[in-house]
């Protein structure tokens, strides 16, 4: 195996592989050499750009879920535009929401009430009620009713389907860097997590959740479990941060965005870094969530 010089387009150090001696295959320096080659042929491109892969014919997505946790009346609002979102993309995968089990389906109740059944009803989504919890994301790893589960931060919004997740490599759990934070290792980010469901992996999740102080963030939590354990999947395409779009460039260098582009010498391009990515998440501090309004000081400061 030879390591790049250069990070690959995904992410730096995610992937590395040589062409063997007649193979026929390129040589890798060329592969970076044309773009255009490097981009058509790179796996998770491959899978992504195509409507239909041929590998996708005979697959029982029944097997797979999207998960998304409602934990209020804006966020259930938000994951009904994102189950709605899946169906207008195409998503061949299951849909589940996990909600407070204080809300109860009924067309003639609360306006939550009604966006349930719309869920359920219009895109197919399989309602699961939960008790509530200090800390979400463990429930996800308790649906062994699917092999594999992408569960994903309700505070965000859908730009393209993600089925191609789903036939990745078996690994337990699945995570992107957190490109965002600085620090001497990198971190995990749990606003998109693909997981295998088991009793096991719950129970150890669970006991995780229940001893952790209160100052403890769900993202320390999955980070000592998994941290050093798991696949690592590419950021970039897969988790943007909206306060990417605010990140002043010196003299219109890429070096602003270098950590979301994985290099230093990318020139950032906003429309593309939108049109490339798949799952976009509301984190723009001092700016609320969309559904939240801005104090009118901190708009003037942004």
């Amino acid at each position: 195996m030879t390591k790049l010089d250069k990070p690959l387009w995904l992410s730096p150090g995610c992937l590395e592989y040589s062409s063997p001696r007649g193979s026929g295959l390129p040589s890798l320096s060329n592969i970076f050499l044309d773009n255009d080659y490097a981009e058509d042929h790179d796996p998770i491109t491959v899978l992504s750009n195509s409507k239909e892969p041929p590998f996708f014919s005979g697959v029982d997505w029944s097997r797979f879920a999207y998960s998304q946790y409602a934990t209020n009346s804006a966020y259930l609002c938000n994951s009904l535009m994102f189950f709605a979102s899946l169906e207008r993309l195409g998503s061949k995968a299951s849909r589940l929401l996990m909600f407070p089990n204080s809300m109860k389906p009924d067309p003639n109740g609360t306006s939550d009430s009604r966006l349930l059944l719309k869920a359920q009803n219009e895109y197919g989504v399989k309602l699961v009620p939960i008790a509530v919890q200090h800390r979400s994301g463990g429930d996800s790893f308790n649906q062994t009713q699917y092999d594999r589960v992408l569960a994903l931060d309700s505070d965000s919004t859908l730009l393209q389907h993600m089925d191609e997740l789903f036939l990745l490599p078996p690994a337990p759990v699945a995570l992107p860097r957190a490109y965002w934070l600085k620090g001497a290792s990198p971190t995990l980010t749990t606003a998109l997590i693909l997981l295998q469901p088991s009793t096991a992996e719950f129970a150890r999740v669970a006991s995780a959740i229940a001893t952790a102080n209160g100052g403890v963030f769900d993202m320390e939590i999955v980070n000592t479990l998994y941290g050093r354990d798991c696949m690592v999947l590419p950021h970039r395409r897969y988790v943007l941060l909206t306060g990417e779009f605010r990140i002043v460039d010196a003299n219109g260098t890429g070096k602003g965005h270098a950590a979301y582009l994985g290099n230093e010498y990318e020139t950032w391009d906003a429309d593309k870094a939108l049109r490339e990515a798949k799952f976009l998440h509301f984190s723009d501090w001092p700016m609320p969530k969309p559904w939240l309004d801005a104090p009118d000081v901190t708009m003037q400061d942004v």
